[in-house]
């Protein structure tokens, strides 16, 4: 199976660390995300990953072209350019890498960090023709993912359900067949030329086929570890607490 990685934007939230390079490539353990996750990628058995970068773009590309003489010469690494990275949301991202869809693929945030075994429990569902990675926890706020969930089964998806009736957190991993990327790929085509399509998530798609009755599986993977790095103290957390993803 492949991989997608977002990595398109600056992650302006994240500055001064991002200033000069994109979020994909803040260090953790001298390690950057995206090298972890590309390892990741491969202790989990993707054959291929495509890479959609943005902001220093030209960065990327050289760090891809560093990996491949230093244990990642294995994976096969492509890169595709979104040219209106700067105005768009990451809808339009993944919109930019839809010639990579149609054989079905992982789809991954490119702010996470994570035990490579939530890839490895993801690639090995087969319920659904999609599937959504979910964590649990005490409590939500208003900046996450949230989940309605039922009997395993994704009802909605996206920051504005009530944090009190949430079942879960999306943690941008999901998982695409070939048949459930072919139902993406309507609903984006759909989407990314209406007048919202600029500023929309690709979550919105995902909910807007679940809310057509297409049957979307949720994922737990509670008891794993993962963090996603928006501010500065998200990252000051992942080095002080999940060094040891970076192994």
């Amino acid at each position: 199976m492949r991989a997608i990685i977002l990595a398109a934007g600056q992650g302006t939230r994240l500055k001064p660390y991002t200033e000069d390079r994109p979020k994909c490539l803040i260090e953790v353990d001298g390690r950057t995300i995206l090298e972890h996750q590309l390892k990741n990628c491969l202790r989990a058995g993707v054959r291929e990953a495509v890479i959609v970068t943005g902001f220093r773009g030209d960065l990327v590309e050289q760090s891809v072209a560093a990996w491949r003489g230093n244990g990642l010469a294995s994976l096969p690494i492509k890169t595709v350019f979104n040219p209106r990275w700067k105005d768009t949301n990451n809808l339009v991202s993944l919109w930019s890498a839809r010639k990579y869809m149609e054989e079905g693929f992982v789809l991954i945030n490119g702010d996470d960090v994570f035990d490579h075994r939530i890839l490895t429990r993801l690639t090995g569902e087969n319920h659904y023709e999609i599937h959504v990675c979910m964590d649990r926890k005490d409590r939500y706020d208003d900046d996450d993912m949230k989940l309605l969930v039922s009997e395993g089964r994704v009802q909605a998806i996206n920051k504005t359900i009530d944090p009190a009736r949430a079942q879960g957190e999306s943690i941008g991993i999901m998982k695409f067949t070939r048949e459930g990327a072919g139902r993406l790929l309507k609903e984006l085509e759909a989407m990314v030329s209406s007048p919202t399509g600029n500023t929309d998530w690709y979550t919105k798609a995902v909910e807007r086929i679940a809310l057509s009755g297409y049957g979307i599986g949720a994922v737990c993977i509670e008891g794993l570890r993962w963090a996603e790095i928006d501010y500065p103290e998200d990252l000051a957390f992942v080095r002080e607490n999940l060094s040891g993803l970076f192994q």
